[in-house]
């Protein structure tokens, strides 16, 4: 992981609805449009790799100063398939599995369904715990 160079200003909060999301950042980073601070506010991060949930949260955590628990880190990650040609999505991270919990809920501007929100949890192969949660915008 490395560090960003950039520094909101004191008190500022970085709060987006979902629409805001996709509508804006999402769009911006798939036309490789440059925003300020893009990069430090929502990295570039592989979310299904080696990594345990935890230590993702508490790097990025820090690196943002954020102070309280419950504010939410967003990432821009690339989706990784079971199989070369198949199109299951390998949801593994950690020891664990991302594992859906709903089928979502559209995310939509102008009678225009943009995206979709998804629920995910952590389930660990070896506890079987849920302890986790990714929400996740397509």
């Amino acid at each position: 992981m490395e560090a960003v160079q950039f520094s909101p200003p004191v008190g500022y909060v970085f709060d987006p609805t979902d629409c805001e999301l996709v509508g804006f950042y999402l769009c911006n980073k798939i036309a490789n449009q440059s925003i300020s601070g893009i990069d430090y506010l929502i990295p570039q991060y592989d979310l299904y790799g080696s990594e345990e949930p935890w230590q993702i949260w508490n790097f990025f955590k820090q690196r943002l100063r954020q102070k309280r628990d419950d504010q939410d880190l967003y990432f821009f990650t690339q989706l990784k398939k079971k199989t070369s040609k198949g199109s299951k999505i390998d949801r593994s991270v950690g020891t664990g599995t991302w594992q859906g919990e709903d089928g979502g809920r559209g995310i939509v501007i102008d009678n225009m369904r943009i995206g979709t929100k998804k629920r995910f949890r952590i389930r660990e192969q070896r506890l079987l715990s849920a302890r986790w949660m990714d929400h996740a915008r397509i």
